[in-house]
């Protein structure tokens, strides 16, 4: 919504993720401030069907719009809507309704590019056969010998 990365959109794909300043971090924000950002200020879980978020104990906690500071043991449902702020940074949680399940992977490439890639290499491996097939017909055609077939009168 607002902060350094407004009219960012970012999708959490991994059960865990975390948000600071710190360069490990799923979400990584720059702070002006050091201190208003923790190096790992809050952590998102996705536990039985639904994302939580709390707070890693951070100096300045992780906000809800214009409400309490989160406790650090304390997970909260993520909901649509919901509007979260550490530091300078607020964030606006949208569901999304994803086409595949979540897939545990650090590939980069996406489920439809991996299913369009094998349907490709199948489709090659294909043509290979037809044409190692083709060239051996014709290998066999091109070596037979010819063979007589006229009735013999005797």
């Amino acid at each position: 919504i607002s902060g350094p990365r407004m009219g960012e959109k970012l999708l959490l794909c991994s059960r865990v993720c975390t948000l600071g300043r710190g360069e490990g971090n799923t979400i990584q924000v720059s702070d002006s401030q050091l201190a208003s950002v923790s190096r790992v200020h809050c952590i998102f879980e996705y536990i039985d069907n639904r994302w939580q978020m709390r707070d890693n104990g951070s100096t300045n906690g992780t906000w809800r719009r214009l409400s309490c500071v989160l406790e650090p043991s304390d997970p909260i449902p993520l909901t649509d809507g919901m509007s979260i702020q550490a530091g300078v940074h607020e964030f606006l949680v949208e569901e999304v309704e994803m086409r595949y399940y979540w897939l545990p992977s650090a590939a980069p490439s996406s489920f439809d590019d991996l299913c369009h890639q094998e349907r490709r290499e199948q489709q090659q491996q294909q043509q290979q056969t037809s044409q190692a097939d083709a060239q051996a017909d014709a290998q066999v055609a091109s070596e037979a010998l010819p063979v007589d077939v006229t009735p013999s009168l005797g």
